[in-house]
């Protein structure tokens, strides 16, 4: 096992050593993939999301000034990656969603409009919440990974995963109560 600091493992990379810049991404891939999966429901989105995070830290490597802070460093950038995507897809499903001159509905047009309406609140609901629990409800219902994966990814006993994701189920009972 490597035993040098992210910071040592960053000096390296930026003399050009892509074994040192491999070990970070070995090292911090679950974390990233798992921050954009925390915006994106989608693993294989959530897969480009955290390569797009990734080859922006390579690219910007230089401008860390403190290298010891590398972890937080590639998570504001995965976050800002996920952010930009966000808003690009929000402004096309905006045009995407613009109802068609004619367009037919389905069987039961008031029964879909309540249904959409309900997703729609339950995915605002599960994005408004902290990110870390709102990483832990995406990796277990939407990924369907077990308790000891997520606490793997996320460097947590499962205990604490579990403690974590029982809050953000009680936390998303009280914002959907009025659903209920």
């Amino acid at each position: 096992m490597n035993t040098l600091t992210d910071g040592e493992l960053l000096k390296r990379s930026r003399r050009g050593d892509g074994d040192a810049f491999a070990e970070l991404v070995a090292r911090y891939w679950p974390l990233v993939h798992s921050l954009a999966l925390s915006f994106s429901s989608s693993t294989d989105m959530a897969g480009d999301l955290a390569q797009e995070a990734l080859c922006r830290a390579y690219a910007h490597m230089d401008d860390l000034k403190d290298p010891g802070k590398f972890r937080a460093w590639l998570s504001g950038i995965t976050r800002n990656v996920c952010r930009d995507w966000l808003r690009k897809s929000a402004r096309e499903n905006a045009r995407r969603d613009l109802p068609a001159e004619g367009a037919p509905g389905g069987d039961d047009p008031a029964h879909d409009a309540e249904l959409s309406e309900r997703r729609e609140h339950v995915r605002k609901a599960v994005d408004e919440l902290p990110e870390k629990f709102r990483i832990v409800v995406y990796l277990r219902h939407l990924e369907g990974l077990p308790y000891k994966e997520i606490a793997q990814m996320l460097d947590m006993s499962l205990s604490g995963v579990a403690n974590r994701l029982a809050e953000a189920h009680e936390m998303l009972r009280v914002k959907l109560r009025p659903l209920l």
